[in-house]
């Protein structure tokens, strides 16, 4: 599995918001700006799928440039948006917000949705996929852990969430973690922190952690502690 890292910022900071593209054709979030980053190195026409862990601005906001990408690109197939549930809704109302005339039926000839719930096991032609309930600080968040099929490593993406059980069972499923580390070493209410990560990483010797949402300000300091994926990177996993 090739996983190349759009961005591993959040919210309204400088660096790409968090964002994956798997081996060309399945994108995990689409977070404000994203589409911008993305022109130029990435082929559109490829993605079948777009993975969805939660509707903040940072992880979903770009879902409506998408629909006029791909309407553009005329696809010979509905991509694919796997997500919780209320996905449809939340993208319905994002169109209403912005006074864009797309209505539930205009939406899903561009897109499919599969909204799933914690635990929830799913294959999605050669990938298998499961879905984990993560704490954040909305009603509806999911961890995605994906194989494909053929391949030994699971890869393990938290979305954003405080230390939980869903997170301690995706990383127990997972050879790969990416984790958000968004907080420094104050505890966060919605966020992971360094401590608790470096903690994991050490509780979970042999796995690989690649930590994510990480503030511009910390980056630097980080870099000896954890692994931070630069924008843009790809890294491969068999």
């Amino acid at each position: 599995m090739k996983v190349k890292v759009i961005g591993n910022g959040f919210s309204w900071l400088t660096r790409p918001n968090t964002s994956f593209l798997i081996d060309d054709e399945t994108l995990l979030d689409v977070p404000q700006s994203c589409t911008k980053f993305m022109f130029g190195k990435v082929d559109f026409s490829k993605i079948k799928h777009i993975f969805i862990t939660h509707f903040h601005s940072d992880h979903f906001a770009d879902l409506h440039l998408f629909y006029d990408i791909f309407k553009r690109l005329d696809l010979p197939y509905r991509v694919k948006v796997v997500a919780p549930k209320t996905a449809l809704k939340h993208l319905v109302m994002l169109c209403k917000a912005l006074d864009l005339k797309r209505d539930k039926k205009k939406i899903l000839k561009i897109f499919e949705f599969v909204e799933l719930k914690p635990g929830a096991k799913i294959e999605l032609d050669e990938y298998e996929i499961e879905t984990f309930k993560t704490e954040h600080n909305v009603p509806h968040s999911l961890a995605y852990a994906i194989k494909r099929k053929g391949d030994e490593k699971t890869i393990g993406f938290t979305g954003d969430s405080i230390l939980c059980q869903g997170v301690l069972d995706l990383i127990e499923r997972s050879d790969v973690i990416f984790i958000d580390t968004t907080a420094v070493h104050n505890k966060h209410k919605s966020h992971m922190n360094v401590d608790e990560v470096l903690s994991l990483q050490k509780k979970f010797f042999g796995k690989e952690f690649h930590s994510i949402h990480v503030p511009d300000f910390s980056v630097e300091n980080l870099k000896e502690e954890l692994h931070i994926p630069d924008c843009m990177e790809v890294l491969n996993f068999k």
